[in-house]
């Protein structure tokens, strides 16, 4: 076994998606590395958010699809959810994440501490009660949850994507505060297991980053099946507890109606997430900080101090796993002197696991306009493919945009049936040496696929 360095060529700080992967890349090149995290390692994508999250779904998927097998002559007579085994089996799947980080990470090359770490200079923290001098840092410590100021709403008590394992039965009734991606896969997933689902979002839409007409085609989709969505909504306060509160409510557009309420057994804090920044005491070193909170950092991700990085949601950009990842490892290559390695935000793909998902990458048609880019728009609705009619799931539109000037694709924007699968399609051309439309009218797609939406883009004004 290699002997522990004194001095750490590394120390990362946070153990989640974007710290593991820098630790692990750091290890195989031979460098002691310290990652200090006092939570469990994993971070929020493995062990409360995307994983956890993405395991429930996938069983509320199934119970829904039950529901409607009539359509293909088959029977199933009065299915049930055992929700606790159900919850329990996306609890293993986290454990056995889990079990495989503590497996990886047993390596010569990395010792872990499981402390709260500040900052005492540009080169040394303090963990705990020790002090660890290091060449390079990576903050990579995450975000977390932003809990609204509402009056009530500790009293009355809510959950969040932190606590939403412990519930131990389908709620009948559940209200999501926000209507951002993580409150409407939790929307999903209660509203196909039989809850009644209302959202509330203070802003005048939902999930912002969605053209006008992707977002109110889900609206209307999510509002034929029994969800409650409304916003510019100003929550006044919420009583009551256990699962008994009432949530008092307006519009902000009309300050002096008469307050609504709504009820909910459950009620789930989904407003929005922010970088984990407090207690690492940056400011006594000089590393700057976004107004949203987020570790400035350039195009390298190296931040106002020249020996320490920064990646992942703590950055208060991007925030998802498979870039805080990428990020992660151009961030290592860029520190260990090789080739300066960037990203750009625009060629990362995202997805919201709705029912249908909605996946996007590039600008939308707002952004386009801001970056003052004349866009030709290519759209197709998902039933034009015959495999969607196939398998009664025809919902949604397909959506490209691409510069009039070179043909060039820039973003994209998939509503329907496998859209988190399909959408790798364009951001693989987008990332291409000929990211053109006539590259993707000339690709040939099986039929009958759902890809063959792709085939079926028209122009559009």
């Amino acid at each position: 076994m290699a002997e522990l360095a004194k001095v750490f060529d590394l120390i990362v700080i946070g153990g989640g998606t974007a710290g593991l992967k820098a630790s692990l890349e750091c290890a195989k090149r031979k460098l002691h590395t310290a990652i200090v995290d006092p939570q469990v390692l994993g971070g929020t994508c493995l062990n409360t958010g995307c994983i956890p999250s993405k395991a429930m779904l996938h069983a509320s998927h199934l119970f829904k699809q039950l529901h409607h097998l009539e359509v293909f002559g088959i029977s199933v007579s009065s299915p049930k959810v055992d929700f606790r085994k159900l919850m329990q089996r996306a609890q293993h799947i986290v454990d056995e994440g889990q079990s495989a980080i503590s497996l990886s990470t047993k390596n010569s090359y990395i010792t872990i501490f499981r402390e709260k770490a500040a900052f005492i200079s540009k080169n040394s923290i303090r963990a705990g009660n020790q002090v660890l001098q290091g060449k390079q840092f990576l903050i990579s410590t995450g975000s977390r949850n932003f809990i609204p100021t509402i009056k009530g709403i500790e009293e009355s008590g809510y959950h969040t994507n932190e606590t939403i394992l412990s519930l131990d039965a389908v709620p009948k009734s559940v209200v999501l505060i926000g209507g951002g991606y993580i409150s409407f896969e939790y929307a999903t997933f209660f509203s196909e297991l039989g809850s009644k689902v209302a959202i509330l979002e203070r802003l005048p839409k939902v999930l912002t980053m969605l053209d006008n007409d992707i977002s109110e085609m889900l609206v209307k989709l999510y509002t034929e099946r029994g969800i409650s969505i409304t916003t510019s909504t100003d929550i006044l306060e919420i009583t009551g507890k256990g699962r008994k509160k009432t949530i008092h409510y307006r519009s902000i557009n009309n300050p002096l109606e008469k307050p609504k309420e709504i009820q909910a057994e459950v009620i789930i804090a989904a407003a929005g997430r922010k970088p984990n920044t407090e207690g690492l005491n940056l400011e006594a070193v000089g590393i700057k900080l976004k107004p949203n909170g987020g570790i400035a950092v350039n195009e390298h991700f190296q931040t106002s101090i020249p020996n320490t990085y920064a990646v992942g949601d703590v950055i208060g950009e991007m925030m998802f796993a498979h870039s805080a990842s990428r990020e992660a490892l151009l961030a290592v290559e860029n520190m260990l002197g090789g080739k300066k390695r960037t990203r750009e935000l625009h060629l990362i793909p995202w997805t919201v696991f709705t029912d249908p998902p909605i996946s996007g990458v590039g600008f939308s048609t707002i952004e386009a306009e801001k970056k003052k880019i004349d866009c030709g728009i290519l759209k197709a609705n998902f039933a034009r493919s015959a495999k969607t009619r196939i398998m009664d799931e025809s919902a949604g539109a397909a959506k490209v945009l691409y510069d009039k000037k070179n043909n060039h694709i820039v973003g994209a924007v998939l509503f329907g049936a496998h859209a988190d699968d399909l959408i790798h399609e364009i951001t693989a051309l987008m990332n291409s040496s000929s990211p053109t439309i006539d590259v993707l009218r000339n690709t040939i797609h099986v039929h009958p696929t759902i890809s063959e939406v792709f085939d079926a883009l028209r122009e559009t004004s």
